[in-house]
């Protein structure tokens, strides 16, 4: 579960909680910018991608400092693994 109080980011919480129920880490799928992350985890044939931003848009020149705490995008999508 994902608290709000959570000192955590959402993502680097996903990525604690997932391993441990047997998903892993594709790494070739990762990328840590400053106004968000993608990453994608796999288990049983299923590839779960994930999107998350913060503040809007990820292309628009955007002050970091001047976002508020409560922003923050997480897109995911799922999709069977190809053989």
């Amino acid at each position: 579960m994902l608290e709000r109080t959570s000192q955590h980011s959402p993502d680097g919480r996903l990525r604690e909680l997932l391993p441990a129920r047997g998903w892993q880490e594709d790494a070739r799928f990762a990328n840590d910018r400053a106004d968000g992350n993608t990453f994608a985890f796999g288990r049983g044939g299923v590839t779960c991608y994930f999107i998350t931003r913060w503040g809007g848009d990820a292309d628009a020149d955007v002050d970091e400092n001047a976002l508020g705490p409560d922003r923050y995008e997480l897109s995911v999508g799922c999709a069977l693994a190809e053989p």
